[in-house]
């Protein structure tokens, strides 16, 4: 994700579900980049973030990399980073799209009713600006 292997304005659409946050702050601005590389102006995004109001991204003793990314320490993701967003977050990554809606929802681990493990997650539609 961090060097796509396509040709500039080659995509009408990318959608990334649950996958562009598996990095740092860093790594996340890289890719973004490289969806406007890859897609044609006017091209439509819809991604997902990860909410800076999980309990993953909460927990006291997580190991941060930076202000937005933790280091998971759970299998099966031991190690790897994770990026963390806030609305504002959302919106400085996207500056070269026209957003056009932006949602959180909630979802609760039911495995374990008496001390549900919360995760939030925002999803974004946005179009790419021509002059990118």
């Amino acid at each position: 994700m961090l060097s796509l292997d396509f040709p500039d304005d080659y995509f009408d659409c990318v959608f990334a579900y649950h996958v562009i946050n598996h990095t740092d702050s860093t790594g996340i601005k890289k890719t973004i980049s490289e969806i406007e590389r890859v897609l044609k102006p006017n091209g439509e995004v819809f991604l997902s973030f990860t909410s800076k109001l999980s309990d993953f991204y909460l927990t006291p003793d997580v190991e941060k990399v930076d202000e937005n990314t933790i280091i998971c320490n759970e299998e099966p993701e031991i190690g790897v980073p994770h990026y963390y967003a806030d609305l504002h977050d959302i919106i400085a990554l996207l500056h070269n799209f026209n957003i056009e809606s932006v949602s959180q929802r909630e979802y609760c681990d039911v495995n374990n009713p008496d001390n549900p493990i919360k995760n939030f997650h925002y999803y974004a539609s946005a179009t790419l600006t021509s002059a990118h």
